[in-house]
């Protein structure tokens, strides 16, 4: 086993662990707030922005010698996040649930149009610029960090 493949598994694999429960315990405090994106969805979704900047802070270094390191972790925060979000939504949906019924002229409600769309775009596109440059680096960044 390659030094890579232990730095990878020893710096991205907890993460990717940790962002995984934080994100299922965000969505639980979603449910428990009657499904409803609000002043609970708020400040949980900020705790797990303050885990996932503390962790990039953390490990930058660590990042940035592993090929694609950076991009893997930013993926790593990107996908659990959103995809706990729609994973979320799609269940009120399937089930007809009211909490993200809009009105009259909007289909769904603003929150949930918000975190469902509006998180997704923007920071997909930073994402975005992200994967261009790492591949233009060749999946290293910033070395002298």
């Amino acid at each position: 086993m390659s030094e890579t493949q232990l730095d990878t598994r020893r710096v991205i694999l907890p993460y990717l662990a940790t962002m995984v429960v934080l994100n299922a315990v965000l969505q639980v405090g979603i449910i428990i707030a009657g499904n409803k994106i609000g002043v609970t969805a708020l400040v949980l979704t900020a705790a797990v922005a303050v885990v996932y900047v503390l962790y990039h802070w953390k490990w930058r270094i660590a990042l940035s010698q592993i090929r694609f390191g950076r991009l893997v972790a930013h993926l790593c925060g990107f996908i659990t996040v959103n995809l706990g979000f729609h994973l979320h939504a799609a269940v009120l949906i399937v089930t007809n649930n009211a909490a993200i019924r809009g009105d009259a002229n909007f289909p769904i409600d603003d929150q949930w149009f918000g975190v469902l769309f509006g998180m997704f775009v923007f920071w997909g596109l930073g994402l975005l610029i992200h994967l261009a440059a790492s591949i233009g680096s060749g999946g290293f960044e910033d070395l002298r960090a």
